[in-house]
This record gives structure tokens, C-alpha cells and sequence, in this order.
């Protein structure tokens, strides 16, 4: 009996144990997640990532029963870009003018949402319970300041801008970074074409096997990557990133090449990429091309003009197992509209009849339209909308940001 009573008394203090750590721990992520709300937005954006990253690890391991009732939180606050530009892209020189410096830090907000949510690996992220409709999180609400306007249709046409290039030259001088330039240090670099690429201005890789140095690749770099009887040459103290790296410096843009901003040329000469060799902003939230992981769509208001005076959403969409998303915005017949080279719009009907792995590039859904050119069904993936925040309600349910 004794034996009993004292197996009876270890069990219930291992129990007390237990509740006082989930507690313990639970206090300390409520702490946590108290000062992060007062963190700069690079730290917040980087904390969302990694608490999303952790709480779908565990709940994966955990299985869907025991995480209903414990799982990690989120980390995630809805931040305020204010007027766009911004100061840093305001000071941009390599964009012609404010509208274009706002449009692209609209696209830059929404590569970063993307980001932030895992970029479409995982499916259902907010769903918790059959009865629950298409969740959503608002990332970023902004305005746009007086002279920078835009439309919807110029912010879709900037989404096929470079995003990440490939290095095609021999890569020989250094090694590979794997800090995410374009995000401020936060991740690993996408990969694309099989390799993993530098973001930014990096000074990693880059140059040419060669017999002798000389021509636009005067300098030699330290390298074990050339044969036996070759060296690895590159242009002048590697200012010439562009062309160490496979690009082309013109001061006129090149036919079958876009500029891309991140690789830099001696001069006032701007560099290009082959279109063989990059992949886009689209490419990156529809991962496609190599350029992300998992699959996603682009939604934005169809018509749509972004002006001052009006407050504007970068939100994550999550379809829930009873997915109502197209039931939402439109239904139906719904228009498909093909943009070409030349701007020519064709129209066809019947997306939702349209087969996998179907290239589409404006879907138009009723009062909304979307871009997409993906591999699977589009019930399961993962959207960024782009859109008025005063709309955002009417299309999904927001979910409270840790702050709230």
C-alpha cells in the first residue's frame, strides 16, 4: 500500500511539474512576444517568420490531436509602411520616379509577406475547424504619397522584373554566400536553375577559367575551381559584378534581356540578364521556375488605382479545408485573360474547369483579378492579395496579430 500511495504522490508531482512548465514556458513566450511587438520591422518580420516556422515544425511532429490544444504562437504583428516611397526607396536612383519607386516597394512588401508565412509550403494555416471560412493575415497596410500613384495593372507588369539571376559565368572566384541580400540579411537565398544564388550585392562567385588574364577580366582571383591550366580571371577589384557573374553592362536596354538592379557595372551602364537566366518576382510567389518552394497566387482588385488618400493591404490568404475563396470573389464562369508580349488581352472563360499546371497570367474573379502560372490545384494554395484594407474583411477572416 505504501508502494501504492508513493507511485500515486510521484505521479501527481510529475504532473504539477509538467503544468508548471507549460506555464513557465507559456509566460516566457507571453514576454517575449510583449517586447517583440516593440521591435523595429526587420526584427518583427524575421520573429514572424520563425515563430510560423516553429509552430508548424511542432505541429507537425506533434500531430493534428495534441496541437489543438498546445501549440507555439505566433509572432506575427500587422505593420505600417506609411506613405510610399519610403525614405530608403525614395533615395533609389536606379528607379525613375516615385510612382515607380512605390510600386516596386509595394512588390518588395509583398515577397516579404510571402516570406514571413513560409512561402506556400504549408497548406490550411490558419485552419483549426471544418466550420472555419479562408483565413487571412494582413502583413503591411500602406498609403502612397502625393505624386506616386500607380495601377493595379502596372504593379502586376512589375512583378515579371528580375528577381533573383543566375550566375552562369564558370563561378569560380569564392564561394557561395547564403545571406538574403534583398531581405536585409533575413533567410537563406531561393535557389533557381539548381544552385544556390547570392541576393544582393554580393561579392561571391563570379568569374572566368582562363588560359591568362586580360581584357575585361584583367584581375585573378584566388580559386580552386579552374582545370589544372587555367586561372580564375575577373574585371578590375570585381567592380564589374555584372559581367563576372554572366551579365551584360549596356547603357541601352538589350533585346531578350531585362535589367536586373542587384549587379552592378562600372560606369553609368546598367546591367542585363538573359531571360533564360533570371526568375521574376511572380516566379518567386508562385514557385515556379526554382524560384520558391511552395505554389501561390497573386490577387489584387481588378481595376484597382493606388492613390493618395486611401489606406491599402499586403494580406496572406490561407483557404480552409472548405475552400470558398473563388465562391467569394466571383464564381462561375470566370474570365482568363492571357497577357502577351505586346499587351494584347485575350479573353477565355472556365478557370476553375482549366487543368493543372496550366500557364495562366491575369485571372480575372469578378470584383478581383489574380496572376498565376503554377502546377497543382488552386484550391490548395496560399494567395497574396493586394487590395484596399477596408475590402480585406469582406474576402477572408482576419486573424489577430501577438500585439492584440
Amino acid at each position: 500500500m505504501r508502494f501504492l500511495r508513493s507511485k500515486r504522490g510521484l505521479e501527481f508531482e510529475t504532473l504539477i511539474e509538467i503544468i508548471l512548465l507549460i506555464a513557465g514556458v507559456g509566460l516566457l513566450i507571453g514576454i517575449i512576444l510583449s517586447i517583440t511587438s516593440k521591435a523595429d520591422q526587420s526584427t518583427q518580420e524575421q520573429l514572424c517568420r520563425g515563430f510560423n516556422a516553429l509552430k508548424f515544425g511542432y505541429e507537425k511532429s506533434a500531430g493534428s490531436l495534441a496541437s489543438k490544444f498546445i501549440s507555439p504562437p505566433r509572432a506575427c504583428n500587422m505593420l505600417d509602411k506609411g506613405d510610399l516611397p519610403s525614405k530608403d526607396f525614395k533615395a533609389r536612383q536606379d528607379l525613375a520616379n516615385d510612382a515607380t519607386r512605390a510600386k516596386a516597394e509595394v512588390r518588395d512588401l509583398m515577397r516579404r509577406c510571402w516570406w514571413m508565412w513560409l512561402e506556400g509550403r504549408q497548406q490550411n494555416m490558419f485552419d483549426k475547424a471544418l466550420y472555419q471560412s479562408d483565413g487571412c493575415f494582413v502583413c503591411y497596410t500602406f498609403s502612397v504619397g502625393k505624386g506616386a500613384g500607380f495601377s493595379s495593372t502596372d504593379l502586376v507588369t512589375s512583378l515579371y522584373e528580375p528577381y533573383i539571376a543566375k550566375d552562369s559565368s564558370n563561378r569560380c572566384a569564392g564561394s557561395v554566400s547564403a545571406g538574403g541580400g534583398s531581405l536585409g540579411g533575413a533567410g537563406a537565398s531561393p535557389s533557381f536553375g539548381g544552385t544556390t544564388t547570392p541576393l544582393g550585392n554580393g561579392n561571391g562567385n563570379g568569374g572566368r577559367c582562363m588560359a591568362s588574364c586580360g581584357g575585361e577580366f584583367p584581375d585573378k582571383a584566388s580559386s580552386a575551381s579552374c582545370p589544372p591550366n587555367q586561372v580564375c580571371c575577373v574585371s578590375t577589384n570585381r567592380q564589374n559584378e555584372c559581367e563576372d557573374k554572366g551579365g551584360v553592362c549596356s547603357s541601352t536596354p538589350l533585346n531578350g534581356y531585362k535589367q536586373f538592379l542587384d549587379w552592378k557595372c562600372t560606369g553609368k551602364r546598367a546591367c542585363f540578364v538573359s531571360e533564360n537566366n533570371f526568375a521574376s518576382y511572380l516566379d518567386y510567389l508562385q514557385g515556379t521556375r526554382g524560384a520558391g518552394y511552395g505554389s501561390g497566387m497573386v490577387v489584387y482588385e481588378d481595376g484597382t488605382s493606388f492613390n493618395p488618400g486611401q489606406l491599402y493591404a499586403v494580406t496572406l490568404i490561407s483557404p480552409s479545408r472548405t475552400w470558398s475563396w473563388a465562391g467569394t470573389v466571383g464564381g462561375g464562369a470566370i474570365a482568363v485573360a492571357t497577357l502577351g508580349t505586346a499587351g494584347v488581352i485575350t479573353y477565355f472563360t472556365g478557370f476553375l474547369g482549366l487543368p493543372i499546371a496550366t500557364k495562366l497570367t491575369i485571372v480575372g474573379l469578378g470584383a478581383a483579378a489574380a496572376t498565376a502560372e503554377f502546377s497543382g490545384d488552386p484550391r490548395n494554395i496560399n494567395y497574396i492579395f493586394v487590395s484596399r484594407y477596408d475590402t480585406v474583411s469582406t474576402k477572408c477572416a482576419i486573424q489577430r496579430g501577438a500585439a492584440s
